[in-house]
């Protein structure tokens, strides 16, 4: 302990007279420090002196996480703490020495050895964003159309269950599908999709354009078909936005949302059929709205 003031007297609790001093024990030090005008002051320190050895806690380095993911930490010691040890974690709810971190923020453990001397350390974890792939639901098709699969995140490393690695691949056989993609981050994710091709069903659809200008022809989208069990007709705009429903064959779009009349475009469509057999068809495509 220094008292400072370089050339003044001083007078401490234990009776020494010099500057600095030196504690091996815990307990309270009081100093009185006069300069030469026979001006003084005090100070007191107390010193919580403990027995054992001063002793390091390690988490390790700040770690980088996928979402949903979690990391296994666990903690590392150098010196002799007294046993036994008791170990606190901030953030979560566990007192062990090692724990699995899965959300993002800074993690810090406190340990504390028999004799009361605690130590800690903190790491901060990083979640990195996860791609989200989305197949979409089953599909079956004809084999002449063939289906096309998308997994619908640009700038990605894909791996398809055909070997293929680009985003969009195109099938024509039967069989269950899935794709792997990975992001900048090294975090990836997987969908998997069925595929099937009918042979001899009827053609159930829609025609490529219609024109609801009140003239009494085509002023109305239906679906076409036969032996139709169900059938759900969901229409949606460029924007995403589905502006009509349907499930029945004989409710047809009059080319309106919310009563008005939508422009001339060309709308998105998602078919779902169910045949009398109790088979089921997904169909997606464009049709056109003219005047």
């Amino acid at each position: 302990m220094d008292a400072k003031n370089p050339g003044s007297s001083y007078i401490w609790s234990n009776g020494e007279t010099g500057q600095t001093i030196v504690a091996n024990t815990g307990g309270i030090f009081v100093v009185e420090v006069s300069n030469q005008y026979g001006c003084s002051n005090k100070d007191t320190l107390f010193i919580d002196y403990k027995h054992g050895q001063k002793f390091g806690v390690f988490l390790g380095e700040d770690q980088s996480i996928c979402e949903g993911d979690s990391t296994f930490v666990t903690v590392n010691l150098e010196g002799n703490p007294a046993p036994p040890l008791t170990y606190r974690w901030s953030g979560i709810n566990c007192d062990a020495p090692e724990t699995y971190l899965k959300k993002q923020g800074q993690f810090c453990l406190e340990v504390t050895d028999a004799n009361g001397n605690t130590e800690s350390d903190c790491i901060e974890i990083t979640t990195k964003e996860v791609p989200v792939v989305d197949l979409g639901q089953d599909l079956i098709s004809y084999p002449d159309k063939g289906i096309d699969l998308d997994a619908g995140i640009p700038n990605c490393f894909y791996t398809w269950s055909t070997g293929e690695i680009t985003q969009k691949i195109s099938i024509n056989k039967p069989g269950e599908y899935w794709v792997e993609v990975r992001n900048e981050h090294n975090c990836a994710a997987q969908d998997t999709i069925a595929i099937e091709f009918l042979e001899d069903y009827p053609f159930v659809g829609l025609p490529k354009a219609f024109s609801p200008n009140g003239d009494g022809h085509n002023d109305k989208l239906f679906i076409y078909g036969k032996d139709i069990k169900e059938a759900t007709l969901v229409i949606y705009n460029r924007l995403g936005q589905k502006i009509f429903e349907t499930n029945s064959v004989n409710i047809g779009w009059d080319g309106s949302y919310k009563g008005e009349l939508q422009d001339i475009d060309v709308y998105i469509y998602v078919l779902e059929v169910t045949y009398l057999d109790g088979k089921k068809m997904l169909k997606k495509g464009n049709v056109a709205l003219l005047r």
